[in-house]
């Protein structure tokens, strides 16, 4: 399975190593030797002080002591607890409550979920869907249009075919299509070409779609593309037969709504008929939430599914005249014309009626016309409890201060915000859900940076799953093991752990803002030292399509800084200062299977503004030739579970596959957190001696040691 979100079943942090590499085994005879007595044995208590002091813990796997006099390990039980999961570099995930409201949260999210490929002419699929929720993905998304009669179908397939011979044919086709429909908008169910909501009135509108047998579904599609579509129906039954397999925290299904309002009412029958059981429901006797509610947590939403859709408000009633007042207004400008069907029709002439309107009689009421019904199906409106997408204006708009609503922002938008008001966005998204996405011109689906935008609190980054890059490898490194909910650190976070109700005015209880000084980090922001040696790698997987590989590898630091506002993303202040955060080692010695990197050292020192919690190790393992590197195998660690000492580091391979590949090194760590003691010396520094095969001493020397 590839990776994404780290599956507890499958994440790399539960991996045993079955055998090593003679390089490996040269560098753990040199560890276990220095750990020797003067009769040539290993004592256990010294193995417990060098687990303690360089490990970071006690061993889980190292074997009981049965007698009092029974203290020695030999070197095969030393292997033993090198090749479980006690020495990987990757810690379990701890301290991730489920029990808060649902604005405290990282989610794991997609964007434009249905697409295998690109964002231009990419294939629509339900495996698509059956992929992410099986990694752990709890936020798709679902671009639904209104569905083509069958003839149609048919005479699109007969001009694909004959135009399929090369992509610009295709996509000459296809713009072409759109281009007519929005020269002929008023026979177009869509109406204007672009717009998602125009669609005909009541009036206009056909009987019920349940009474016709052989009737027009939604389909999904990226629209006004040549993307192939998939019918709705078989989106829903795949989010229903995979949601819940892997994890049975709560999935977001988030709409993209292009469709006329009877296309809608066979949504809500689709929807009724696969997820009747895992969707949230208001009770009976209760018309709406109320507006002070507290959102609810995780925990309480296991095995449901929330719709995230634009809420239409039931309309107020309207008042009425009798038609007997109204008609006695008229009577004298009554007249008889004959219908199609030779009744005769009791009319008022217009320049009547338009004076009769333009008069003022004081002992009448207004007459008022009937509203005009809401774009979004009430039925369908209805379905969203907790996620109503709510159109962005401003962060202080009436809606902004309702539990329910959320805002979707493109990376653009939202990184304009955060630069003009990141005291007030960080404030929004404590108490209050948002969801950001690509911009529109990532035509290859590429993705951007997460890390900027979980930074600013942003709890659904959505981002393109089918990509392999940076933004998916991050994604990994956030979510891994954690089923695809992460709590947000703690200067995040609502006011006492609410949502909602009460999250506005800072986010926060007044004594936590005066202890922190007002922070927004929540004073959890410090500097850092990280030195990474790397000893050895094993079994690194080959690029597509060669043999083997010569490796060097690339170490790169994503920092979470304080939500202030940082230049957008791709600037040249942005490269100078990342260019800082990128370490790599030389080609290493052997290929492939047995790699010997000798203790080439990548060093971090000084590096402020860190919030573990919110930083990354990303790990790149590149094949090497002449003139150009490729992309071998790689891995990326959450700083706060980033483990010191000597450690293993299971890698993917470039499709983000699980393989059998991994590093051997030794980390030595030390953070120094803003509100510690000012008056350490050297913060953010780091010594360590690594060991090689020529070198028997173990030694690292830290400040402020962090495991």
């Amino acid at each position: 399975m590839q990776a994404g979100t780290g599956v507890a079943a499958t994440s790399n942090e539960s991996k045993d190593i079955q055998q090593f590499s003679t390089a490996i085994i040269a560098y753990l005879k040199k560890i276990y030797g220095a750990l020797e007595d003067t009769e040539s044995n290993p004592l256990r208590e010294e193995i417990l002080h060098f687990q303690r002091r360089q490990q970071g813990g006690v061993p889980s796997h190292l074997p009981s002591v049965k007698k009092p006099n029974d203290i020695q390990i030999d070197f095969q039980s030393f292997l033993g607890y090198f090749s479980s999961r006690d020495c990987n570099a990757l810690a379990p995930l701890e301290g991730n409550e489920l029990s808060l409201p649902l604005s405290n949260y990282f989610i794991s999210s997609s964007h434009n979920t249905y697409l295998t490929g690109n964002q231009l002419y990419g294939q629509a699929s339900t495996d698509a869907y059956k992929n992410v929720l099986l990694r752990g993905c709890r936020c798709v998304e679902i671009d639904v249009w209104d569905g083509v009669p069958s003839d149609d179908v048919e005479e699109d397939a007969a001009k694909d075919e004959e135009s399929k011979h090369g992509i610009r044919g295709r996509l000459k086709e296809e713009f072409s299509k759109v281009t007519s429909k929005a020269r002929s908008h008023s026979k177009s169910p869509l109406g204007r070409q672009g717009s998602s909501y125009d669609m005909p009135g009541e009036s206009e509108m056909p009987r019920p779609w349940r009474s016709q047998s052989n009737r027009v579904e939604p389909r999904v599609l990226h629209g006004h593309t040549a993307t192939k579509e998939v019918p709705f129906r078989n989106v829903c039954k795949a989010i229903r037969k995979y949601a819940f397999v892997n994890s049975d925290l709560p999935v977001i299904v988030s709409l993209e709504l292009h469709t006329s309002r009877e296309q809608q009412e066979i949504m809500v029958e689709i929807m009724e008929e696969y997820w009747k059981d895992l969707l949230l429901r208001l009770p009976r006797a209760q018309d709406d939430l109320p507006d002070d509610l507290t959102l609810p947590s995780p925990a309480e939403l296991r095995n449901k599914i929330l719709i995230k859709v634009k809420y239409s408000p039931k309309p107020p009633p309207t008042k009425t005249l009798p038609i007997t007042d109204t008609l006695s207004k008229h009577t004298h400008n009554l007249s008889l014309t004959s219908s199609p069907e030779n009744a005769l029709t009791p009319t008022i002439s217009a320049s009547s009626a338009s004076s009769s309107d333009n008069e003022q009689d004081p002992a009448r009421p207004e007459e008022k016309t009937a509203p005009k019904p809401p774009k979004i199906l009430p039925a369908l409106s209805h379905l969203a409890l907790y996620t109503r997408a709510t159109h962005f204006h401003s962060l202080t708009q009436p809606e902004s201060s309702l539990p329910t609503h959320v805002f979707a922002l493109s990376e653009r938008h939202l990184q304009s915000l955060a630069a003009s008001s990141p005291a007030e966005l960080a404030a929004h998204n404590r108490g209050f859900l948002m969801r950001a996405y690509p911009k529109g011109s990532r035509l290859g689906s590429s993705n951007f940076d997460p890390v900027r935008f979980w930074a600013r609190g942003v709890q659904m980054v959505a981002l393109n799953w089918q990509s392999w890059d940076r933004g998916m490898m991050l994604c990994e490194g956030q979510f891994a093991g954690s089923g695809g909910w992460v709590v947000k650190p703690r200067g995040w976070r609502s006011a006492g752990g609410g949502g909602g109700s009460g999250a506005r005015e800072g986010g926060r209880k007044e004594e936590e803002e005066e202890e922190e000084g007002g922070r927004l980090d929540g004073g959890r922001a410090g500097v850092l030292g990280l030195v990474i040696t790397v000893l050895a790698a094993q079994g690194v997987p080959a690029p597509e399509g060669k043999k083997d590989v010569r490796p060097s590898v690339k170490c790169e630091l994503h920092v979470g800084r304080e939500l202030e506002g940082r230049e957008e993303e791709g600037s040249k202040e942005e490269k100078k200062e990342e260019k800082k955060l990128k370490q790599k080692t030389g080609v290493a010695k052997g290929k492939g299977g047995e790699v010997d990197f000798r203790g080439d050292v990548m060093k971090f020192e000084g590096v402020t503004g860190i919030v573990p919690e919110l930083s990354f190790v990303r790990f790149k393992v590149m094949d090497q030739e002449v003139l150009r590197s490729e992309l071998a195998a790689w891995a990326c660690i959450r700083l706060d579970r980033l483990r010191s000492g000597h450690r293993f580091i299971h890698l993917y391979d470039a499709r983000g596959l699980p393989s059998e590949g991994f590093l051997f090194v030794k980390i030595d760590k030390a953070f120094t957190a803003a509100d510690d003691d000012a008056s350490v010396p050297n913060k953010g520094t780091v010594k360590a001696d690594p060991v090689t095969p020529n070198k028997g001493a173990v030694a690292a020397t830290t400040t402020n040691p962090s495991t």
